[in-house]
């Protein structure tokens, strides 16, 4: 019998993790509809957060599995900068199993799953995409389709965890382009999930979004493995 990748003991439950370490993770219950930003536990199911009201982003709902807390942010870490990809595939997993949970995912599926793109050089230095290794996850776990050439990242800027919200939307400006498969494609699909590991200020959502969109998508939501505070 496996590990539990967290205490260690021979007693895996889930992707590598203890049934008692499962229910110890920070699960994101209660969030903003919108946008997954961590809400105090009084609040309702579909509240949304005062700056998705106040600025509405270009996608309508987004699902994490996670907050941004120990030990996911170490995991994640461990995943993205230790050349890590079964951890990926555990996160991945862990991310489906929330999903498969959501009623409003269950309701009304997204007809295609589009993960983050990663410029040619950090692919290239890391080995791998981290977003494109959880969409093929889920691709698997929940039986819809996972393309990754329709967007490109033309521009290798940095590194977003490292700027603050203004920095952000200057980082990404000009960074995505549809590709020509995506401009005769995207138009075919109605609903359209972005996924990356972790949403932080939306910006980088907020930018695919309006891209996809424009290019003839309907409605396009966001997953990821957590959500930052």
């Amino acid at each position: 019998m496996p590990k539990c990748m967290l205490c260690q003991l021979k007693n895996a439950y889930i992707s590598n993790i203890c049934l008692h370490c499962l229910e110890d993770l920070p699960w994101n219950r209660q969030f903003c509809n919108q946008c997954a930003l961590p809400l105090p536990t009084t609040s309702d199911q579909q509240d949304v957060c005062g700056q998705c009201l106040s600025s509405p982003p270009f996608f309508s709902t987004t699902r994490t599995a996670f907050c941004y807390q120990f030990p996911i942010d170490r995991l994640i870490a461990n995943f993205k900068d230790q050349q890590n990809p079964p951890m990926g595939k555990a996160l991945g997993q862990l991310l489906a199993q929330s999903l498969s949970n959501d009623s409003s995912i269950q309701n009304n599926p997204p007809e295609l799953i589009i993960p983050v793109p990663s410029h040619r050089n950090s692919v290239n230095r890391r080995g791998y995409n981290p977003a494109q290794l959880i969409a093929n996850t889920l691709s698997k776990q929940l039986s819809i389709p996972s393309v990754s050439s329709f967007i490109s990242k033309r521009n290798q800027s940095e590194q977003q965890k490292n700027l603050s919200a203004p920095e952000r939307l200057v980082n990404l400006a000009n960074a995505f382009s549809i590709t020509k498969k995506g401009i005769t494609s995207i138009p075919n699909y109605y609903r359209i999930a972005i996924v990356d590991d972790v949403v932080t200020t939306c910006a980088t959502a907020n930018t695919l979004s309006k891209l996809l969109l424009e290019a003839g998508a309907q409605d396009v939501i966001v997953w990821a493995v957590a959500r930052t505070p």
